[in-house]
């Protein structure tokens, strides 16, 4: 079994597709959106599945809309789920990158792709704080490459590299792969 854990309404952006490969092997599992080859499924306990019976773990702008506070649980519930040797792949904004864009802001700085303004559709408070469009669309916590790196090593995981990106939301992103 593969899993990508809040996976969205679609339709699969191509980054996603180059992470997965091919997606009729994975279950598609998402808590707030509907449809029909989704299971909402709480990514948080994924109750519906056993331990040790998943290959691959796949999220992407995800993590960030845990509490920091519950991420140790969190990490160690998917953790269980996973067969010895299984793979995690987790894509999240890098607050790093976030930041400079904010102090390029502050300093009076145009900036390119869609964030481009500091509220709104299009503002950096979104990467920060999330979306607000809708249930679920709450960040709670945030992520650079040292921090990201400990909670995989805090929560069992072996073989991390984390590569940092701009990807599909034309942000910068961490993207970390991990084994069980």
């Amino acid at each position: 079994m593969k899993l990508y854990l809040g996976c969205g309404p679609g339709p699969l952006h191509n980054q996603h597709k180059g992470v997965m490969g091919d997606p009729s092997e994975w279950t598609f599992v998402d808590y707030y959106v509907r449809g029909p080859n989704i299971k909402n499924w709480d990514a948080t306990t994924l109750e519906e599945v056993g331990d040790t019976t998943v290959e691959k773990i796949y999220t992407s702008h995800l993590l960030e809309h845990f509490s920091h506070i519950e991420l140790d649980r969190i990490l160690g519930v998917w953790y269980s789920k996973l067969v010895d040797g299984g793979e995690i792949i987790i894509n999240v904004p890098d607050l790093e990158w976030a930041c400079r864009q904010c102090i390029k802001y502050a300093q009076g700085q145009i900036l390119d792709g869609y964030f481009y303004e500091f509220e709104g559709e299009h503002g950096l408070l979104s990467i920060f704080y999330g979306s607000h469009s809708h249930n679920g669309e709450y960040h709670k916590s945030g992520f650079v490459k040292s921090s990201l790196e400990d909670l995989l090593w805090r929560n069992g995981f072996k073989n991390i590299s984390i590569e940092k990106m701009v990807e599909g939301h034309d942000m910068g992103c961490l993207l970390a792969r991990a084994t069980k």
